[in-house]
């Protein structure tokens, strides 16, 4: 078989290691970046911290987000305050360092004294000093018996008890059938009302309040400030090292005859180059996008998020001439600190809505609003379906379709109208 030669031409986009760093420097936040730096600063002795004027000195203790005690912390707190018997005392911790983040038991006390060959009367004695704790119905095994552990606590009727038992009873309960409840209780649709309104005042997760016990950190990636009605934009943050190029080393490269070492330290030294140059570009694009955003939603950061208008990240990209790709990796996981508190960068953009009477879209937030504030003036006997928040929105001058109202609504976790209804006037 003769060989035939051919020449094809292909195109094929290679992306250099420089251009590879900057991307991936690009969408980090703060504490990817800080993480970085540090371990670079570790592994390459061509860099070394800098250390300026240009930020105030901060706290980092003061980015921590608000972090509740861990609920084995809490509870373990109580035994030491209780006359706990030295018999039941370590089981009691067991059972305590082994229940989930809800407050439930992670074994039932059956499995607990066959696995470890406990009496049941000693593992129940231990699970009844846990429910003897607070918050009311930690150390239950299911969400039933920890409602029914929270109406005892509170002396709640027997009538709610009974819902509570029944998986019929709140299934009723659940899709807001009162009147059918009412009917399988023999009762008046009021008082079973009132019946609903204590189990629902009730948490079936008394432990999730409690979070755990490591501290979250937010570092800002900026800050945003007005200042005499101007707008001032920061980049960076105190807690993120700033780094430079080491002179020893640069001296030492340029004055060292060792091929071996001269090719360590150059490698070194491009490395270097090459982290502080990524770092200058993200900074550099952050502040331009940042710079955008902050133009298109002055009134949000001037007085807060009912005058946030609708963006999306073509809309910066086109004014600042980059790619719709880049500008999400600019935005994606940074938070910016402001006067309204640190909030997360892309939750300022959001889609908008075409309105007649209206030059501009409405932003989503904004009908989501007013949905709101409709559902919260409605009259609770008689609540507005979707199609009457159609109309109501449409004599505001908003045209919005029932599936959109329907959508936002879930979106807000507020229920159908069906599931909102009350059969007799709340007391004030």
């Amino acid at each position: 078989m003769p060989l035939k030669i051919s020449i094809t031409q292909k195109q094929k986009l290679s992306l250099s290691m420089h251009m590879r760093q900057s991307l991936e420097l690009l969408q980090m936040d703060a504490i990817s970046l800080k993480e970085k730096i540090e371990m670079e600063l570790e592994r390459n002795p061509a860099l070394e911290e800098t250390y300026t004027n240009a930020y105030p000195p901060a706290d980092p203790a003061s980015y921590a987000a608000p972090c509740a005690p861990a609920l084995c912390e809490h509870l373990l707190e109580q035994l030491e305050e209780n006359k706990i018997p030295d018999g039941l005392l370590p089981l009691v911790r067991y059972l305590i360092l082994n229940m989930d983040d809800n407050g439930r038991l992670e074994d039932s006390p059956q499995n607990i004294s066959q696995k470890y060959h406990i009496p049941m009367e000693k593992v129940n004695a231990a699970v009844g000093i846990i429910q003897s704790l607070e918050p009311a119905g930690v150390g239950a095994a299911d969400y039933k018996e920890c409602l029914l552990l929270q109406a005892r606590r509170l002396d709640f009727p027997e009538a709610v008890q009974q819902i509570i038992r029944s998986d019929t009873y709140m299934e009723y309960l659940s899709n807001n059938q009162i009147a059918r409840l009412a009917s399988a209780l023999n009762t008046t649709a009021e008082r079973t009302e009132k019946a609903a309104q204590l189990i629902q005042s009730l948490n079936p997760k008394p432990g999730a309040c409690f979070g755990n016990s490591n501290t979250i950190y937010i570092i800002p990636d900026a800050q945003v400030s007005i200042e005499d009605t101007e707008f001032s934009i920061t980049i960076g943050n105190p807690a993120i090292p700033e780094i430079k190029i080491s002179s020893t080393y640069a001296h030492m490269s340029k004055e060292t005859s060792d091929p071996e070492v001269s090719r360590y330290l150059d490698e070194c030294l491009k490395r270097a180059q090459s982290l502080i140059s990524g770092i200058t570009q993200r900074n550099k694009t952050l502040f331009l996008c940042l710079s955008e955003i902050v133009c298109q939603q002055a009134e949000y950061f001037r007085s807060g998020r009912e005058y946030l208008k609708p963006m999306t990240l073509s809309d910066i990209a086109d004014e600042i001439g980059l790619n719709v790709s880049t500008v999400s990796r600019a935005v994606k996981n940074k938070y910016v600190e402001c006067c309204h508190g640190i909030i997360l960068l892309s939750s300022l953009f959001t889609s908008g809505l075409s309105q007649e009477n209206f030059d501009e879209k409405i932003s989503s937030q904004k009908i989501q609003q007013l949905i709101r504030q409709l559902i919260d003036a409605e009259d609770k006997l008689r609540p507005l379906s979707d199609p009457e928040i159609v109309k109501q929105l449409s004599g505001r001058g908003f045209t919005i379709a029932r599936r959109t109202v329907a959508k936002y609504r879930s979106q807000m976790h507020i229920p159908s109208a069906a599931k909102r209804r009350r059969f007799h006037t709340p007391p004030l």
